[in-house]
């Protein structure tokens, strides 16, 4: 069987599997995965700098308040069913007020489009004053994580003949869909391994940093069969 292996335009059969254990950074400031925008229902909304607000989860604190100014309590009338927002066109997953005070926050579980967002807030049907706003959201966090949003695809990855040069196409995407950045991960970031499902062999694609959270993995091998193609991260 081995001498069979060997000779050229054997179908090569490979499948790709995804064992995704990138680490996850530890960031100084956690807050970073939350925007959190005070909007004041009489008022303009109080945001921090576009920096600070990345898309992903995104929660927008609403202060209500009456038309004479005082604040609108929720035991006093102001319920979340009278509150409504949308961020970029899509509806809020939920809205939740806090008993006591004059604070509802209207969430977005996972909003991923980055960058000037239209911010919609409406009040018993009726927009509140300045809506709507402008939201900046930067790109969300892109570092190497567990995620299944990756993907390996190309030639390479669905099969080949043996003998011959093949390359699949592995992007990098971070839990919201997002393309890894060029300066979070490069190959000495990731671990390409190719193992034989009926044997011990394995071989290590030659790997390529295209750009942009895409990577290119090169091998040519002279065994026939099924191959899983594994890739990892770490060393960050």
């Amino acid at each position: 069987r081995a001498g069979r292996a060997g000779r050229a335009g054997l179908v090569l059969a490979v499948v790709a599997l995804l064992c995704v254990s990138f680490p996850v950074p530890v960031l100084a400031d956690l807050a970073d995965a939350t925007t959190t925008c005070v909007v004041d229902s009489l008022g303009s909304p109080t945001c921090g700098p576009p920096t600070d607000q990345r898309a992903g989860e995104v929660i927008v604190s609403v202060l209500l308040k009456e038309a004479s100014g005082v604040m609108c309590i929720d035991s006093n009338g102001c319920t979340a069913g009278t509150l409504a927002g949308t961020l970029g066109g899509v509806s809020a997953d939920s809205v939740a007020c806090t008993t006591g005070t004059a604070y509802c926050n209207l969430v977005w579980n996972s909003f991923t489009t980055s960058g000037s967002q239209q911010l919609a807030v409406t009040l018993g049907g009726a927009a509140v004053k300045d809506s709507p706003y402008t939201l900046v959201l930067a790109a969300a966090d892109n570092g190497l994580t567990s995620s299944s949003q990756s993907d390996i695809t190309g030639t390479g990855a669905t099969g080949g003949a043996a003998n011959t040069d093949l390359v699949f196409v592995f992007t990098l995407r971070d839990q919201y869909g997002n393309l890894v950045g060029t300066t979070t991960a490069t190959c000495s970031d990731l671990t390409m391994v190719m193992s034989l499902a009926s044997s011990s062999s394995q071989i290590t694609p030659t790997c390529s940093h295209v750009g942009g959270g895409v990577f290119h993995g090169a091998f040519k091998t002279t065994v026939a069969g099924t191959w899983t193609i594994s890739v990892s991260g770490g060393g960050l």
